[in-house]
């Protein structure tokens, strides 16, 4: 039997294995700070309340209404700090941008704070925010309910009525917040949310004589952060950035590339960031998420978007793109003449005189942390694909082409589940992916470049059909000659890199994909597996093959698959064998 040091040893031990214990401390150190404030408050008032002269004393309940309330002043001022993203897009640049002692100490830093994962972070400061806010109303009408006269004379009907307008505003936020309900119909989020002004202001007001004494002392800081955060944003959000182009991939993609200094300046952005997108002619006050689908490297950047159902904001912004296009044309390459009159790449405002688009970031995302490690699982499922397919080009067209010595990541495995259903439209990702392959067989002609890295590519198809309808592959393929049919001209550099490297082409690629008939096909360095992911079995094989080596698992997609990810990168993590493998999720 173990004695209970050793099973306190062993639960540490565990708990480190699964990449928790740093988390852990710093949600325990909060919450003792949240109950500590709490009792503190409770001590304080119920000395207040037995001060008072016995006519004019609140119950014995007005005390944990207050101390409830003190959890809203710090919970509910400290939610606006994961929200300033342009400061925690700095920070996390710098720690993953090399391995220098600075950038190490903010990635101890992220390892305690979670400020990587700010919107569950916003998340759970909300929730407590909400606690506080049922203890502060049940407290309150308990303590009316046995002494009402004197609860009116010490703090007026103002606090009534303003709480019970919180309360609603409370209702509409946090309904509007359900993954449920977001993700279909994000319209609702983004407005119902943008009730978190009325929600402030109004609880500056909280008060007796209406002013709240406590609640300012909490927010002025996050509360200046926040604007100046928002600053940003409009400064960000007006630069005129040139749209290059745009392409749609039937029966639901759309393609924009856009030029990358006039979004971002001089400081470009990094693998797999997203950008806010708000476009004036669709609807003017609504900014949507998107990944970046290109490597940092590149002049331009593009951002593929899946189209929702009919009335949604990315129908709107498609039928508004494509309405500069020819007529039935699938792609369109936007012009526009300079100071001096000449014809030039690109284009700023639509004929309506409004700006295309609008761009604000780029903001931090988890496959930033590929720079962390020589081992990297890079993992997508469905558009998620975007920052798995901009890492890929980043490390064979830039990283490993350019690099000397050592290089991080060396060991790049990626992975892309879709669904059959989806696959038509993702054409344009069968031309890139092979680009990619072309460029590693490049790599390896050469001799040295490619000794010591490792490149895979794993798609996993989802829903195979029993019997695939070969008339819909025969049909899905015919239109290959036309323009934009693979998306944009190939990435590959003509001048160095020699075309003919592979054994297959992109129409065979995607031929397959279309018509996959076996179990496991391999084309080079790309495997084509129908079914689902078996991870252990992936995580097995690295875990094997880099002994005593750090794994970085980066993901973007369904948010089950981010659950299967987890346990295994808790399962194959082991302090004896030295080697953890660390997961980083998207989270929009």
């Amino acid at each position: 039997n173990m004695t209970t040091f050793e099973k306190m040893q062993s639960w540490i031990i565990h708990k480190h294995e699964e990449n928790k214990l740093q988390r852990m401390l710093f949600c325990a150190v909060y919450i003792a700070a949240n109950i500590a404030f709490f009792v503190y408050t409770a001590i304080i008032w119920t000395a207040a309340v037995n001060a008072m002269d016995p006519d004019d004393r609140l119950s014995g309940w007005a005390p944990y209404a207050k101390a409830f309330g003190a959890v809203i002043d710090l919970n509910g001022s400290l939610v606006l700090v994961p929200v300033c993203r342009t400061i925690i897009r700095l920070m996390y640049n710098k720690a993953t941008r090399d391995e220098s002692c600075s950038s190490k100490s903010l990635r101890v830093l992220f390892d305690f704070i979670p400020l990587d994962k700010a919107i569950l972070l916003h998340k759970t400061l909300a929730k407590l925010a909400l606690f506080g806010t049922i203890g502060h109303t049940i407290m309150h009408f308990i303590n009316y309910s046995i002494r009402p006269d004197q609860t009116v004379r010490r703090f007026g009907l103002w606090p009534f009525y303003s709480g019970i307008i919180l309360l609603i505003i409370c209702q509409m936020i946090y309904t509007g917040a359900f993954e449920d309900v977001k993700r279909p119909t994000f319209e609702i989020f983004w407005y119902s949310h943008h009730l978190f002004i009325f929600y402030f202001v109004i609880t500056l007001l909280h008060g007796e004589g209406g002013f709240n004494p406590n609640y300012w002392k909490f927010f002025i800081v996050p509360g200046v952060l926040y604007i100046l955060e928002r600053i940003l944003r409009f400064i960000r959000g007006r630069r005129h950035v040139v749209v290059l182009s745009a392409f749609t991939a039937e029966p639901n993609l759309l393609s924009i590339e856009l030029d990358k200094q006039t979004a971002f300046g001089a400081d470009g952005f990094r693998e797999g960031q997203y950008v806010f997108v708000n476009c004036p002619s669709v609807k003017p006050y609504e900014w949507h998420p998107f990944t970046i689908s290109s490597p940092p490297q590149k002049t331009s950047f593009t951002l593929h978007i899946q189209i929702q159902g009919a009335g949604s904001w990315t129908r709107g912004v498609k039928n508004f793109l494509m309405s500069m296009a020819p007529k039935d044309a699938q792609i369109v390459d936007f012009t526009r003449r300079n100071n001096q009159g000449q014809v030039v790449k690109g284009k700023t405002h639509g004929p309506n005189g409004l700006q295309i688009l609008m761009i604000d970031g780029p903001h931090s995302a988890p496959t930033q942390h590929m720079t962390e490690y020589e081992v990297a699982m890079i993992a997508g499922a469905g558009i998620g694909l975007t920052p798995v397919i901009a890492c890929a080009e980043s490390i064979v067209y830039h990283r490993w082409k350019f690099s000397s010595g050592k290089v991080f990541p060396a060991h790049a495995h990626f992975f892309w589940v879709v669904s059959y259903r989806d696959i038509e439209a993702y054409r344009w990702f069968a031309s890139k992916v092979i680009d990619c392959q072309i460029a590693v067989n490049n790599l390896r002609s050469k001799g040295g470049h490619m000794q010591g890295k490792t490149f895979k590519f794993n798609i996993y198809i989802t829903s195979v059909p029993k019997a695939i309808n070969m008339t819909d592959v025969k049909l899905a393929l015919e239109d290959e000659g036309k323009l934009g049919y693979w998306g944009r001209a190939s990435a590959l550099d003509e001048k160095t890199i020699v075309q003919d490297l592979t054994s297959f082409s992109k129409r065979d690629l995607f031929a397959y994909m279309l018509n996959p008939t076996e179990k496991e096909r391999k084309f080079d360095d790309i495997t084509i597996i129908t079914g689902r992911p078996k991870w252990e079995g992936q995580f097995r094989e690295i875990s094997n093959k880099y002994p005593s080596k750090d794994v970085g698992v980066m993901f973007c997609g369904n948010r089950f698959i981010g659950k299967d990810l987890k346990k295994m990168c808790s399962q194959f993590s082991s302090v004896e064998r030295k080697q953890f493998f660390r997961l980083h999720k998207e989270n929009f």
